[in-house]
This record gives C-alpha cells, sequence and structure tokens, in this order.
C-alpha cells in the first residue's frame, strides 16, 4: 500500500477540545494525516481540499487506550502471546 500525502482543510459547526472550546465555525488544517493548524478563520491556502463538516461538532480523540510493561511482564507476554499484541 503506498504512502498517500495530502493536504485538506476540515470545516466544522465548532470543536470540542480543553483549552480551544466551541469556536463557531472552526477550520482545521490537515496535512499528510497531522492537524497543522485550528483557526477560527479560513486559511488563505486556497488549494486545499475542503471537507465541509460544518453542521457538526468536531474533537479530538478523548481516550488513548495502551499499556506499558516493565521488562519482565514484557517478555512473560512475549513467550505466552503470539497474536494480537503490539509490544
Amino acid at each position: 500500500m503506498e504512502d498517500r500525502k495530502e493536504q485538506f482543510i476540515i470545516k466544522a459547526k465548532g470543536m470540542l477540545c480543553p483549552g480551544i472550546g466551541s469556536q463557531d465555525p472552526v477550520f482545521l488544517s490537515v496535512k499528510d494525516g497531522i492537524n497543522q493548524a485550528i483557526s477560527d478563520d479560513m486559511p488563505e491556502s486556497s488549494s486545499d481540499e475542503i471537507v465541509d463538516l460544518s453542521t457538526y461538532t468536531v474533537s479530538p480523540c478523548f481516550s488513548d487506550y495502551h499499556l506499558h510493561f516493565s521488562e519482565q511482564a514484557k517478555a512473560a507476554a512475549e513467550s505466552n502471546c503470539k497474536k494480537g499484541v503490539t509490544l
């Protein structure tokens, strides 16, 4: 699968995010899958594709579930788990 490099702007009704509140509207600039900027004004780059989510309020992921293993626990997991575990 090839790596797609792309840039686009998401236009949303608002955003739920600590420190930002809900701006109306909000523009998110995304490049190569990474948020570059959040603004209440339309970014100057007019060549970017606009994803119109203006009837939706957007938010970042609220939780990031992952585990941290000690070296001993990691060794036990590696010897006991053959599939479905990222270490």
